[in-house]
């Protein structure tokens, strides 16, 4: 636990959109911690369920736009450190062999509490997600304007947008917008196919 607290620290040491990366990669790897502890099988890092496999190791930076709050393919985390998936890596397969969803509560509460101290409050994507499985509106606007400009939206009551520049952007959230609201009410237990957007036991609980 204390491996996979100090590493995160460290990813978590970035702005912009790789910060939304990193916080959508580790929501992803809550929900596949929580599924390999109670059901699904794990073997050589290859996550196989019917009809469905997910290679954890050769997909890693695939994790958040499968199984975290948010899917887009600006989303897909390359950047990582290499002792940040060797962690994970190892912690998955640890699970796998306790099969304990107990341990599973310890290392997210943990973790938690390390993301609520390291990143900014403006940039809190993953404590908004992790009451619901999904982000607020006023936090999608956030998403969809990072994604678009690669900045946070700021207030633009003194400035003049250029028209044509506004109609571009309107196309581009539009299109943003019903991409993930595809996905944003798909259920965590859904067994008919494996879930793209999950949400963690956190969500059912609530």
């Amino acid at each position: 636990m204390n491996g996979i607290a100090e590493v995160i620290k460290k990813q978590l040491l970035v702005s912009g959109i790789e910060s939304l990366q990193v916080q959508n990669h580790i929501y992803g790897c809550f929900v596949l911690m929580e599924d390999i502890a109670e059901s699904s099988v794990l073997q050589n890092y290859v996550l196989k369920e019917e009809k469905y496999s997910f290679n954890l190791d050769t997909q890693f930076s695939q994790i958040g736009i499968r199984y975290g709050f948010l899917m887009d393919t600006k989303l897909i985390f390359e950047s990582f450190l290499q002792e940040y998936k060797t962690a994970w890596l190892a912690l998955f397969a640890e699970i796998n062999e306790k099969k304990s969803l107990e341990n599973v509560d310890k290392i997210e509460n943990v973790v938690i509490e390390i993301i609520k101290t390291n990143v900014l409050h403006e940039m809190a994507f993953f404590s908004h997600a992790l009451t619901t499985g999904s982000l607020p509106k006023e936090w999608m606007d956030k998403v969809i304007t990072l994604l678009i400009t690669g900045n946070l939206p700021i207030d633009h009551d003194s400035e003049t947008v250029n028209k044509s520049d506004n109609e571009n952007n309107g196309l581009v959230k539009a299109q943003i917008e019903k991409q993930m609201k595809k996905y944003r009410k798909t259920k965590r237990n859904v067994v008919i196919v494996k879930k793209l957007l999950g949400k963690t036991r956190r969500v059912i609980k609530n």
